[in-house]
């Protein structure tokens, strides 16, 4: 795996381009376990992060395990926000290595007030 993110690619269907970081968005369990996570954390922790796959089968995301704690302010560290991000790739990144499937690997970054941004940093 790099250590460095690149741009998501645009999808071209006949209704053109599709931006396709539009489509890696959380479920809701993970949003109610990030709300769980932040009610426990301390004040520090900004972000949840989570990993999420878009398959080349399925235009939904897929939910691999994982959840991983975050300053976005901090570059290393505990909370650091890039080692968090890594992690939440990898596992996304394993999850369709098990398979031997292809995809996109990303991460969704879950707020304290339960909005979300994916790939949020790259």
């Amino acid at each position: 795996m790099s250590t460095t993110t690149t741009p998501i690619p645009a999808h071209r269907s006949g209704a053109g381009a599709v931006d396709l970081r539009g489509r890696f968005e959380p479920s809701r369990e993970q949003l109610r376990v990030a709300a769980a996570m932040f009610g426990a954390a301390p004040e520090e922790v900004t972000s949840v992060v989570v990993p999420v796959v878009m398959s080349g089968t399925d235009p939904r995301p897929e939910h691999p395990g994982g959840y991983w704690l975050a300053d976005r302010g901090r570059q290393d560290g505990v909370y650091g926000f890039p080692a968090a991000r890594r992690a939440a790739e990898e596992a996304a990144s394993a999850h369709l290595r098990r398979d031997g499937r292809h995809g996109l690997a990303g991460w969704v970054s879950i707020r304290p007030d339960g909005t979300w941004a994916p790939l949020d940093g790259a």
